[in-house]
């Protein structure tokens, strides 16, 4: 065999070889990527568990969803304008929450007469608490209420259950978050954490 045979065959192999190692790699990506977007439809599909915390509060937890920028866009697109809306480049977002809350609380408080410009007479009445503040008036057939509620949220990324618990230490643990309210009376009703892959 000649040399140059020899260099033409060498040449051969290693192109071989490369295209092999490209496809292998890109096996590799697409199996990664499918095995993500069934982790997004379970995520998408379940609902939120509520667990008590430990001063025996409500909070709910749910799995995080992992998705690239163009599956935002094409999935949440109110999501997507809403980083628009931030002034935020899309390109630089790592994740991205949206948490819709619901205050509900019965106030009963007292009503006292009360006098302005010793002509018309209000009913006022006044409540307060570290959640909620409200304040009214009545006078006549007039009502004036003014409403103010005041609520933390808390949030933990972490990493929880085992994708695969059957194969213990060897298989990753999924990122999950848990939400607690400080207020007693409110409850989270819809949340989505969704962390971009680049």
């Amino acid at each position: 065999m000649k040399i140059r045979d020899k260099i033409i065959l060498t040449m051969v192999i290693a192109t071989l070889l490369t295209l092999m190692g490209m496809a292998w790699k890109l096996n590799l990506e697409l199996r990664e990527d499918n095995r993500r977007m069934a982790e997004n439809v379970r995520g998408v599909s379940e609902t939120l568990q509520g667990f008590q915390t430990a001063d025996q509060r409500i909070g709910v937890q749910n799995s995080l969803i992992a998705m690239k920028l163009e599956e935002l866009s094409i999935l949440y697109p109110s999501l997507q304008s809403e980083i628009e809306n931030l002034k935020v480049k899309p390109q630089r977002v790592v994740q991205i929450q949206g948490t819709h809350t619901e205050n509900e609380k019965v106030i009963t408080t007292l009503l006292r007469d009360s006098v302005i410009m010793d002509t018309v007479q209000i009913r006022v009445f006044d409540y307060e608490d570290g959640y909620y503040s409200v304040h009214g008036q009545s006078w006549g057939d007039t009502q004036r209420v003014e409403v103010k509620s005041r609520d933390t949220l808390i949030q933990v990324v972490y990493k929880g259950r085992r994708e695969r618990p059957e194969l213990w230490i060897f298989s990753p643990r999924k990122l999950e978050q848990r939400l607690s309210l400080k207020n007693p009376n409110a409850r989270i009703v819809y949340n989505k954490n969704i962390q971009i892959q680049k």
